[in-house]
């Protein structure tokens, strides 16, 4: 059930509602029986549980930098062993494995590998790795690796290479990545699959045209959502 105000705006009325979004509470209007729920869920004196992630196995693309690194950091805050993939040839990659390394005593920690995820033969490595290295099969996988022409052509000015490459790695590489991930993710063992796209692709801007070929993934999860659901989770 749902209630409007005169301007449209939706309210949760479930407590199973409110907990499952708090973080979206506060722009929210909120009527009056909802008030003690809404003051629960966003104060901040309240609790929320830490989840763990001891013992598990997750591997990250794209994680020598940006919001693959700030995600593997997070897992690894978590208690997961990791498989971090990337194609770049700076150090990035090897410096966060062997920072991660350091922090425990049970060396290895985190494993850095190169891999060029458009090609199924890597990222299978990066699954064979987590059995080999780590001693079990992956349980979480998630894929920020993509690429971007930093001279930002226009559409007019991108060629064929470009748009080829991008959509190799932005679109064809979530695919494997996820496709490797149904079949070695197995159901019963919590799996979970986390796919990044961009969102250039609802405001695109001069400039990424190719890039936003990633955008492909957002349309691509929706096909592929409830056969992973059935066979992973």
């Amino acid at each position: 059930m749902e209630a409007r105000s005169s301007h449209a705006s939706t309210y949760l009325v479930s407590e199973r509602g409110l907990r499952r979004c708090p973080w979206k509470l506060k722009a929210l209007r909120v009527k009056a029986p909802l008030r003690p729920l809404f003051d629960y869920y966003t104060s901040a004196s309240t609790q929320w549980p830490t989840p763990s992630l001891s013992g598990r196995i997750a591997i990250v693309t794209g994680a020598a930098c940006g919001m693959g690194r700030g995600v593997t950091v997070h897992l690894a805050s978590l208690g997961a062993f990791l498989i971090l993939g990337d194609c770049s040839d700076s150090p990035n990659l090897e410096q966060l494995a062997a920072e991660l390394n350091a922090s425990t005593d049970r060396p290895p920690r985190a494993i850095a590998l190169r891999v060029d995820i458009s090609d199924a033969g890597a990222v299978k490595s990066l699954f064979d790795a987590a059995e080999s290295t780590l001693g079990g099969r992956a349980h979480i996988i998630v894929t920020c690796a993509a690429i971007c022409d930093y001279d930002y052509p226009f559409l007019a000015e991108t060629s064929e290479e470009v748009w080829d490459r991008m959509l190799a790695v932005n679109a064809r590489g979530s695919f494997l990545c996820c496709r490797e991930a149904a079949n070695r993710l197995v159901r019963g063992e919590g799996g979970r699959i986390v796919c990044f796209s961009s969102s250039r692709v609802g405001a695109l801007r001069p400039g990424y045209s190719a890039y936003v070929s990633g955008g492909e993934v957002a349309a691509f999860l929706q096909l592929i959502k409830c056969p992973i659901d059935n066979k992973v989770e």
